[in-house]
């Protein structure tokens, strides 16, 4: 175990950052050089290649059990998401053996709601669900198949269609996500904030500590994307459907946009990632990790082919790169500008935190919660530095892993009461 040089009893914690000169006598940790630059620009080019990441959350080669990670010696709350489709149009069962079907650009399909061709869809007729489909679409518009990878013209603009937002097997995992104390809930097919409220009806009171993520997917939701966050617990943004709706050059716009809403409102923002080649990442792929890192995304949603090891922590490298390009001194006078005084009392204590921990170049910010509001503000203001919340509760504990910069960690004894002898000692 690695002993602190200046308290020989305190052992140097897994995610503290070293501050130490290398053998040419300049610091390499963190981009720690760049870290006082006054401007955006100064700060770009003192960016060092050479400048080692910070340790912070090193996932590689732990092993656990249950929740206890043997590397860490400790439980590690990880939090458990669930989504949900929404609302979908489906097509029906091809006819025959065939498993699959190929359209011939200029060639006429035929898509029908009459039933009798649920089970004999063919290359030139094609059964859709939705009853209502022939007083939608008009002579131009596009109607968009498989999320956009095939689109058919209207004998262009695409044409929204309002649907019921929860279905009968999405109120099914509704009720298990309460069963199972599913800690985030992603949403698919939101268009408006009456959804999100739908969904927190059905949910009711057992389910109202789940975190809901409405997941930013057409036009009609980035239309209504300010009162949609203003009901929700934060966005997940989904690049990849929203190129089968907007124009290419258009999404980037959209992905700064909403992050800068979310870290404005001081919630999460989340994006997902598309991963082309399992073998390696693709350099357009390296630098879209980077780009949502460096816009202020939150978190990163990894597709579940993607997930393995070595994929995994090829990602891992890039966000810890990408952290210490952000000028955190800039982000954080803007942050704290948007908000108007006289402000709490937990702001401005947040507020002083962050800046002093940037100011004295501390390893971390440590603070104790019950409810995660405390840690949650700290991440609302950027710190360079890791966010250690130590609670007592596991909820709170998962919770706060979608939040940037933020570290829980469980202090598992049993409560001593409310004595102040009995608090301090707890606290130290």
């Amino acid at each position: 175990m690695t002993v602190n040089p200046f308290n020989p009893k305190c052992p140097k914690l897994p995610w503290m950052v070293e501050f130490y000169t290398c053998d040419d006598g300049k610091v390499y940790d963190n981009q720690l050089q760049a870290a006082f630059a006054n401007t955006a620009l100064d700060y770009l080019s003192s960016l060092n290649i050479k400048s080692k990441p910070s340790k912070f959350r090193d996932p590689i080669d732990m092993f656990y059990f249950g929740n206890y990670f043997v590397r860490l010696g400790r439980i590690y709350p990880l939090g458990i998401a669930l989504e949900i489709k929404g609302p979908e149009i489906r097509t029906g069962t091809l006819k025959g053996p065939e498993n699959q079907i190929f359209l011939e650009k200029g060639k006429i399909t035929n898509l029908t709601t009459d039933p009798s061709y649920e089970e004999h869809v063919t290359k030139d007729m094609i059964f859709v669900d939705y009853e209502n489909l022939t007083s939608v679409v008009q002579p131009g518009d596009r109607v968009l198949l498989d999320n956009g990878s095939v689109a058919l013209s209207a004998l262009g603009m695409y044409a929204p269609i309002e649907l019921p937002l929860i279905s009968a097997s999405d109120r099914v995992l509704l009720k298990a996500s309460i069963d199972e104390n599913i800690d985030y809930l992603f949403i698919s097919g939101v268009y408006n904030k009456e959804g999100i409220l739908q969904v927190k009806e059905e949910l009711g009171q057992e389910g109202k500590s789940i975190l809901i993520f409405p997941k930013v997917d057409s036009s009609v939701c980035i239309e209504n994307i300010n009162k949609i966050l203003e009901v929700s617990d934060g966005l997940c943004l989904d690049c990849d459907r929203l190129m089968a709706e907007l124009p290419k050059e258009k999404v980037f716009l959209v992905q700064k946009s909403i992050l800068a809403k979310c870290n404005l409102a001081g919630k999460p923002g989340i994006c997902s990632l598309k991963i082309s080649d399992l073998r390696a990442l693709s350099k357009s792929e390296v630098c879209d990790i980077a780009n949502a890192i460096i816009d202020g995304t939150d978190a990163l949603l990894v597709p579940p082919e993607a997930c393995e090891k070595e994929l995994v922590q090829s990602m891992v490298v890039i966000c810890k790169e990408a952290e210490p390009a952000v000028h955190q001194k800039q982000i954080f006078n803007e942050l704290t500008n948007n908000i108007t005084s006289p402000m709490e009392a937990l702001y401005a204590l947040a507020i002083s935190a962050v800046e002093s921990a940037l100011k004295t170049n501390a390893a971390a910010i440590i603070c104790l919660t019950s409810s995660g509001r405390t840690a949650k503000l700290l991440s609302r203001f950027r710190p360079r530095c890791p966010i250690i919340a130590i609670t007592r509760y596991i909820g709170v504990a998962s919770q706060l892993m979608v939040f940037r910069g933020i570290e829980p960690i469980l202090y598992l004894r049993p409560f001593g009461g409310f004595g102040t002898k009995m608090w301090r000692k707890e606290c130290n």
